[in-house]
């Protein structure tokens, strides 16, 4: 079980290769919290997930995916069924959430967690497989629970930040980029040329394409499995559920590539006569206080009423709490800096993250604070009542006794 999301896994036995990484693939939504108890409260759904071998007909033997008894998919292929098993898992995880909950990479280092909320097609996925392939500890590709710190009282009761544990999902695109990691894929899902698959982040971890088929218990650090225990401390484990962790950053990360070259201008014929002098090299722009910039990237710090906006725009279930979550989100936005960065690849975003984890410790932007002016000179009363056509005044008080008004405060 994960939280309050439970489940049952049916698998049928054997050492497969397939099987070995569907066990380590669901590892994070099971290997924290152990099977599902034999008193589960009535009401409470479990849902039941089944790999079966059909019977072998003219056309041979097949698959079938079972999801709570019902059958959702038959094929010949293992490897397309336990595909779409891990597939409709992490879609029902999500739907029962019991927590505000992000769009929204999570990672974690030294006791604190980094969020990426960006929208989907963003690359958020190939940018957190990055940075576990450099040794960050996973939490999750695609959901982000804001918690409560029961343990502190107000101001920062909700700064703590879980991951939603599925396997990290990448595209052929984010493979490459990534440096060919669909080699780490079982050769029977390589062989379906699929779109997109699901990678145990544990393979992605430093030292982690030397684990064995399965990872069983004693394997190396960076080993996220069924049967081994879930170590947050280590590259490439995960968080176990509850567990939520301070946020400490919050970046919005936006890919743009560079703008392609431009053709070279058509130079009209030079006239006869002396050279005109060169136009001065144009003066860059200063760059807006706080702005962090590399080689292919920008972070611009974002107040947190700007920061705010953007945690609703990538939130899953904001109307399921109304204000209790918007709170929730807001607590986020006051205590931890926020950039949006603007990045030319994977490489300079991964650099521009450890940039600002490292200047982390600079407080968030506070928001401008609205002084009022005293007038330049005391309104006073008129000596008399005020002419029968001349307008009421929006800012005086009339007197109960039908006395000269008195100004209102302003």
């Amino acid at each position: 079980q994960w939280r309050g999301f439970r489940f049952i896994l049916d698998l049928p036995p054997g050492d497969l290769a397939v099987l070995a990484w569907l066990r380590e693939a669901v590892a994070g939504l099971s290997a924290a919290t152990g099977p599902v108890a034999t008193d589960v409260p009535s009401g409470v759904p479990v849902h039941t997930y089944r790999l079966t071998q059909t019977p072998r007909g003219a056309g041979g033997g097949g698959w079938a995916f079972e999801r709570d008894g019902v059958v959702r998919l038959e094929t010949p292929d293992l490897a397309r069924a336990a595909h779409e098993l891990v597939w409709q898992l992490g879609a029902d995880a999500l739907s029962e959430l019991d927590s505000v909950a992000l769009h929204a990479g999570v990672l974690y280092r030294n006791g604190e967690a980094l969020l990426l909320p960006a929208p989907s097609g963003s690359g958020k996925s190939t940018l957190v497989a990055a940075l576990v392939q450099r040794g960050w500890t996973y939490g999750s590709d695609e959901g982000a629970l804001v918690l409560a710190d029961a343990a502190r009282s107000s101001p920062g009761t909700w700064v703590l930040a879980e991951g939603f544990p599925r396997p990290i999902c990448l595209d052929r695109g984010a493979c490459a980029a990534l440096g060919g990691i669909d080699a780490l894929l079982p050769p029977d899902l390589q062989a379906l040329g699929l779109a997109e698959a699901h990678f145990p982040p544990a393979r992605l971890a430093p030292g982690g394409e030397a684990l064995p088929a399965g990872a069983p218990a004693g394997a190396p650090p960076g080993a996220t499995t069924l049967d081994d225990p879930v170590q947050p401390d280590r590259p490439g484990s995960v968080v176990p559920p509850g567990a939520g962790l301070p946020v400490a950053l919050v970046v919005f990360p936006r890919y743009a590539p560079e703008p392609p070259p431009t053709a070279p201008a058509t130079l009209e014929p030079t006239p006869p006569g002396p050279t005109p002098p060169a136009a001065p090299e144009p003066t860059p722009p200063e760059p807006a206080p706080g702005v962090r910039s590399g080689d292919g990237w920008v972070a611009t710090p974002l107040r947190p009423a700007l920061a705010l906006l953007e945690l609703v725009a990538n939130c899953f279930n904001l109307a399921c709490f109304g204000a209790e979550g918007l709170e929730a989100l807001a607590e986020v936005a006051r205590t931890a800096p926020a950039y949006r960065l603007t990045h030319a690849g994977v490489d300079p975003a991964v650099e521009a993250i450890e940039a600002l984890w490292a200047a982390r410790t600079t407080a968030p932007l506070a928001a401008p604070t609205t002084t009022r002016q005293a007038p330049a000179t005391p309104r006073l009363p008129p000596a008399a009542g005020p002419s029968p056509d001349a307008a009421p005044s929006l800012d005086a008080a009339p007197s109960p006794d039908g006395a000269s008004p008195l100004p209102a405060d302003p």
